[in-house]
């Protein structure tokens, strides 16, 4: 895509993640990956009148080809984890989902958008106020549900007792402190009670295995009990 393309698209997310002279925005990346996204989200910084900076860890050791989820770079590295602390919201480039880092800073009040997918997919799925409006209304209807069933053609029946764990949205930018969401995402989700699902799960032939980035070759049968 081309930069300045990208630089306006940004400039679109920050503006939706409230970003305004005052604050301090931090864009976070790991070795040379998404340096251009990085350059776009500093550039839409400064056109939003905050200040910004791009910390750079170093390249993951791993190669495995999959996210290591959890895993955010910044375990080892105590002065990168309070910088970040320290400002008022970071683009993460990384994908710190689910890392005791990332639930550290977003304890002291900083919102985290992680932004990972290819830039044409982020231009195609630009969130809006109105599609943050139909999530949060998902939300409430989800958080008020007690059951949920779960069907499909190929014979999934399962039935989720609900209500135990709170429920969580996604719509894809983030303007409350603390708050972490995913550019792009537009979801509602919760967890069934430890011991309240049941029924039969059918992985068919062409569905997709994430994240292993692969498809299901035959069909494959689960059953669930009690959890």
């Amino acid at each position: 895509m081309d930069q300045n393309l990208f630089n306006e698209i940004c400039l679109q997310q920050l503006t939706l993640s409230a970003v305004h002279e005052g604050e301090t925005v931090a864009v976070l990346t790991r070795g040379d990956e998404r340096a251009e996204y990085a350059d776009a989200f500093l550039w839409a910084i400064g056109k939003l009148g905050a200040q910004g900076f791009h910390l750079r860890l170093p390249a993951p050791t791993s190669a495995s080809g999959a996210w290591a989820v959890g895993e955010s770079g910044l375990a080892a590295n105590r002065l990168a984890v309070e910088a970040l602390k320290s400002v008022d919201m970071v683009v993460d480039c990384t994908f710190l989902l689910f890392s005791p880092e990332q639930f550290e800073i977003q304890g002291a009040g900083t919102r985290i958008l992680t932004a990972v997918e290819p830039a044409s997919l982020l231009a195609r799925l630009m969130p809006t106020r109105e599609l943050r409006e139909r999530v949060e209304i998902g939300a409430e209807l989800l958080a008020k549900a007690q059951t949920m069933r779960i069907t499909s053609p190929h014979g999934t029946d399962v039935t989720y007792r609900l209500g135990v764990y709170p429920t969580l949205s996604e719509y894809g930018y983030t303007d409350q402190p603390g708050r972490w969401d995913h550019w792009p995402a537009a979801f509602v989700f919760t967890g069934g009670a430890d011991d309240g699902v049941d029924g039969r799960i059918v992985l068919a032939p062409g569905d997709v295995l994430l994240p292993f980035n692969t498809y299901v070759q035959a069909p494959v049968e689960l059953t669930i009990e009690q959890g």
